[in-house]
């Protein structure tokens, strides 16, 4: 989960070529905005900023169309069933860099899922929560938003998940927590050294990784 692979791209490459490249060789370290996640929350409608730089987003509600992220650089999407990227973009030359790259084009977003998002210029993004009421994990890595306050151990164990993985923008850190005694062995000597924090809370419009066996 924690790759750091090389950047791949080309010196001849243009500049939307290499964000696609970017993201597909980085995709864990490119979180490096100081955004916050100032996200309220009024009669069932979540209203999450989305801020210059990386935003990570969750969907609360089915998206038929993208037009709520025209003013965004690029979106990403994690497809469960197929462990792999989709990616959407309103400028065309990234577009195409996408599809040339031989990823799929994202054209709608489902309740439960969750993007990465590259904004360009500060904006927002509203959903209503009123309607996501359940998780439908796939055996694998799930890319998913949390429509409920809730513990990591109890989602785990709700869930029959083995490890959640969740980026926290403040301290520009990832956090994590397993129920696995053996990974837990591994990840306990990362978080006593500050690299990684312990997840101790899960909250709605919260997103997340998470490993199903």
């Amino acid at each position: 989960f924690k790759d750091n692979k090389n950047d791949n791209s080309s010196n001849n490459s243009t500049d939307e070529e290499k964000l696609v490249d970017n993201f597909k060789d980085n995709k864990d370290d490119n979180n490096t905005s100081n955004n916050s996640n100032d996200v309220t929350l009024n009669n069932n409608k979540v209203t999450i900023p989305l801020l210059k730089g990386w935003n990570m987003v969750g969907i609360l509600e089915n998206i038929n169309n993208m037009d709520s992220f025209n003013s965004s650089d690029i979106v990403w999407s994690w497809d469960k069933s197929s462990q792999s990227w989709s990616g959407w973009s309103s400028n065309e030359t990234t577009l195409n860099a996408i599809v040339d790259n031989g990823l799929d084009t994202l054209t709608s977003l489902t309740m439960g899922e969750a993007i990465w998002v590259k904004n360009n210029k500060l904006s927002s993004f509203s959903e209503k929560v009123d309607s996501y009421n359940s998780y439908n994990l796939a055996s694998g890595w799930n890319f998913i938003s949390i429509y409920k306050n809730t513990l990591p151990s109890t989602f785990l164990s709700e869930q029959k998940g083995s490890i959640i993985w969740k980026w926290n923008n403040k301290t520009q850190k990832w956090q994590v927590y397993t129920n696995d005694a053996q990974l837990n062995s591994v990840i306990s000597k990362y978080t006593e050294s500050g690299v990684l924090e312990n997840l101790t809370s899960l909250k709605i419009s919260d997103w997340c990784w998470v490993f199903v066996k």
